[in-house]
């Protein structure tokens, strides 16, 4: 794999430098090595901002900003996941002919992939860079881990992959490739969507129907509520409409509330009456044994409903009556039943919305 620090690191002045050097993502060992590789020895009395000025009047190379931006680098984190299924009687071994087809396109970028074919689960995981120009130069490069699963279902299979453009695009020649070797015949894809739902009050019926129906996880909580209303165009606009200029002037598109019962709350309820629909819910549920699951659904389109993804944030693992749960990172075991809970409700509670929308 290539090692990215973004173009304008090769040419980092000595602002940038003192700047790094100032964070405390360097620690002061870090700091101690690169003046010790120029024969400097330091006193504890030295301040920080004093070392830092110094080293960045001094020659640096290449490796001396690698070693910056290597220390500076933005964490990874657990991105959002979104599912595509598919309807086909083939065999997995088109998904896996397909990783194999796109495994040459992410060499070729010199990204790393993997592909294993485990009790009829295909699991592609790509290991790649990228880089947010919008931060400073050494906070500008991310690894990143993405994840494309294919698993069986009942009609066919479930492709559930990390929610990045990067691994979007991956995800789509992935699909073309599959649907290429089915040459087109008995391979139907589809996603959740409320596209042909533009009735504000059943794209929010639809995140009520999704919280409230992950079997075996009552509805605890709901802790923040993302709503959007879709406004005309001005150029839409009729002369003749009875709208004042000062209203015209006036465009909320967006809001959101956060705290606890957000969703019976008079506020969201107000929301919801002047046509504002739901597009991100975070909740949390439980489980026989009361351990708690945050989990946060959204529609990265909301003017369209589409672009599901969901992701399960944190456990709150019940350890007695009395004493406080202890916070961790979800299991792999808990995302994977998480997950498909979520994909069997979000599934139920599209066909159920647009069952009702077209009946109506």
């Amino acid at each position: 794999m290539k090692n990215h620090y973004g173009p304008s690191v090769y040419y980092a002045s000595d602002k940038s430098i003192r700047d790094a050097l100032n964070q405390p993502k360097i620690s002061d060992k870090s700091l101690q090595r690169l003046l010790y590789s120029r024969g400097i020895l330091l006193s504890s009395e030295n301040a920080r901002d004093y070392l830092a000025g110094y080293f960045s009047r001094l020659n640096y190379d290449y490796y001396d900003q690698a070693e910056i931006a290597d220390a500076m680098e933005v964490q990874p984190r657990r991105d959002r996941t979104t599912s595509r299924f598919i309807t086909t009687q083939n065999d997995i071994s088109i998904f896996e002919h397909a990783a194999d087809a796109i495994k040459s396109e992410i060499e070729k970028r010199e990204d790393g992939i993997d592909i294993n074919l485990i009790d009829n689960r295909l699991t592609v995981s790509i290991d790649y860079i990228s880089i947010d120009y919008r931060r400073s130069e050494f906070s500008q490069v991310r690894r990143q881990t993405g994840v494309i699963d294919v698993i069986k279902s009942a009609t066919g299979y479930i492709v559930r992959s990390t929610q990045t453009p990067y691994i979007d695009e991956r995800v789509e020649s992935f699909l073309a490739e599959a649907e290429k070797a089915c040459q087109g015949k008995n391979f139907s894809l589809s996603t959740i969507n409320l596209q042909a739902v533009p009735d504000h009050k059943y794209r929010t019926e639809f995140f009520d129907l999704l919280i409230n129906g992950l079997i075996g996880y009552p509805l605890i909580d709901v802790s923040a509520a993302y709503v959007f209303k879709k406004h005309p165009d001005p150029d839409e606009i009729d002369d003749d409409d009875n709208v004042s200029d000062d209203l015209e002037d006036i465009r909320i598109e967006r809001a959101s509330l956060s705290g606890k019962g957000v969703h019976r709350s008079e506020e969201i309820k107000a929301l919801h009456n002047r046509e504002f629909y739901a597009v991100r819910v975070s909740w949390s549920v439980a489980d026989s044994s009361q351990d708690r699951f945050d989990i946060d659904a959204t529609f990265s389109e909301p003017e369209s409903c589409s672009g599901f993804s969901y992701l399960l944030r944190r456990v709150h693992q019940y350890i007695g009556k009395g004493r406080p749960p202890h916070q961790r990172s979800p299991l792999k075991k808990e995302i994977d039943t998480m997950y498909s809970l979520l994909e069997d409700s979000a599934t139920r509670a599209m066909t159920s919305i647009r069952e009702k929308y077209h009946a109506k």
